[in-house]
């Protein structure tokens, strides 16, 4: 291996593609952090193949995995964090938006989040205002760390757009 740019580079002429265990994710962290940021879509493969590229070592798809993860995490911020803060969030839409609906409920005695809804003022005036009598209810599943769903119920407005009402984690 010879030192370019700052890098490691590889220069064995022989083909060595066992994974390399001395690998962990810190280094690789440090190491695709960059590319992340700039694509935050790339996947663990991608990740495990441009070290590859790059250093001439395989990481496991774990590893990659953990350090997408990792990246993902210093850019965008924890799962816990959020969940934590939900609370606050909703005690600020009530002051910042009179008229709008909002809960957040926790377990009792552990403080754990377990679902928040929110229908802001002006969604609702502009449902009685504007849109047809008809409502519609959509989900998915959020696969994130901690899993549920996320609901939202629309209607159609007088251009035949979809007009958000409420939205239910």
């Amino acid at each position: 291996m010879t030192l370019k740019n700052g890098h490691f580079i590889h220069e064995c002429s022989g083909k060595n593609d066992t994974l390399n265990r001395n690998t962990n994710t810190i280094w690789v962290v440090k190491e695709i952090e960059n590319l992340i940021r700039d694509a935050s879509t790339t996947k663990p493969i991608q990740i495990s193949d441009i070290v590859h590229r790059r250093f001439g070592v395989r990481v496991s798809y774990y590893t990659a995995w953990n350090a997408r993860n990792m990246v993902m995490e210093k850019i965008l911020g924890s799962y816990d964090k959020g969940y934590v803060l939900c609370p606050e969030l909703y005690v600020e839409i009530q002051k910042s938006n009179p008229g709008s609906i909002a809960t957040c409920s926790r377990e009792d005695g552990k403080l754990k989040f377990t679902d928040m809804y929110i229908s802001f003022k002006a969604a609702l005036d502009g449902f009685i205002k504007g849109c047809r009598p008809i409502l519609g209810l959509d989900g998915c599943f959020l696969k994130g760390k901690h899993g549920g769903q996320c609901l939202s119920i629309i209607s159609l407005d007088a251009n035949n757009d979809l007009f958000p009402i409420t939205v239910s984690i």
